[in-house]
């Protein structure tokens, strides 16, 4: 969740400093390339870690709000099937 008054504080410090100019935005990119950040954020590799962090939309009731209609559609579709 985001809290507003980080937002807020955010937003201000953005204004202070004003637009990225062209030499600005060439010293992030090679900070980033530096540091190389999309090496690091693989996400789980054993078979426990990867089931762990499958649950993590369960617990979250992800499915309910993304997948609600899909589910719902597929459940009526074998109501009917098996109701034949």
């Amino acid at each position: 969740m985001t809290n507003p008054k980080r937002v807020a504080a955010g937003r201000r410090n953005r204004a202070l400093r004003g637009p990225l100019t062209d030499a600005g935005r060439q010293s992030l990119s090679d900070a980033i390339q530096a540091c190389e950040p999309w090496k690091h954020s693989t996400g789980p590799k054993t078979t426990k870690g990867k089931e762990t962090v499958s649950r993590n939309a369960c617990r979250t009731r992800l499915p309910l709000v993304v997948f609600g209609a899909e589910i719902l559609a597929r459940s009526r579709i074998v109501k009917a099937h098996f109701q034949l």
